[in-house]
């Protein structure tokens, strides 16, 4: 194992504690339903063939997907977070959906392609580092030409130690080499806890051929 392969073995196991923590109660994005920005890039005609639920938690949007008749997979890092997952697909009756614990900063493990990836909160809770891990962890699983999708927390806003908020422009900073950025929208990641909801930003981008 080489020492990048190492350390991010390491932020991965730091990652399963922190937040199989926050799954020991009702985490506070476990909103028992798909985002609705999430689910409104299917109206946008912007999801395609296999889809893969990146830090899928109890899998709602991946499901909704699934039930949509698209073949989805999804990973998260807590496993019972993916236990969940697996049992709504199967009290749904959606085997279309497989989820599967795994790091998300490491789907080069996983050997498949997908030709849509959903990122709803993903994103935001890594910092510097593992933003480093992440380019090429998505870049190795979607396919040439394939669409990645980003629901974001927005800046300025009092969430405490929450996600990390992410300003507009960064988009278009983390991913200027192989990437085109279709869309930055205004959005809404919903909770358990927040009335309103957070102000997101939905970010799709496309994998350069």
């Amino acid at each position: 194992m080489s020492a990048e392969e190492r350390r991010r073995a390491e932020r991965a196991e730091d990652a399963r504690l922190r937040f199989s923590a926050r799954y020991e109660r009702r985490a506070q994005w476990d909103i028992g339903r798909p985002q609705p920005d999430v689910v409104a890039l299917l109206e946008l005609g912007l999801v395609e063939g296999r889809v893969l639920d990146l830090g899928c938690g109890t899998g709602d949007n991946g499901l909704f997907f699934a039930s949509q008749g698209f073949d989805v997979w999804g990973v998260d890092i807590v496993s019972v977070a993916v236990a969940r997952a697996r049992e709504l697909a199967r009290t749904m009756g959606l085997p279309a959906a497989r989820f599967l614990v795994r790091d998300g900063l490491a789907l080069e493990e996983l050997g498949m392609r997908f030709d849509t990836i959903i990122d709803s909160g993903f994103f935001h809770a890594l910092d510097d580092e593992e933003r480093g891990f992440y380019l090429p962890s998505v870049a190795s699983a979607l396919r040439p030409g394939g669409l990645l999708h980003l629901l974001c927390v927005a800046e300025k806003q009092q969430i405490g130690s929450g996600p990390r908020p992410i300003e507009r422009h960064e988009f278009g900073r983390v991913f200027a080499d192989g990437w085109t950025l279709l869309r930055v929208d205004e959005a809404t990641f919903e909770t358990n806890i927040h009335r309103d909801g957070l102000r997101a930003w939905r970010a799709s981008l496309r994998q350069a051929p």
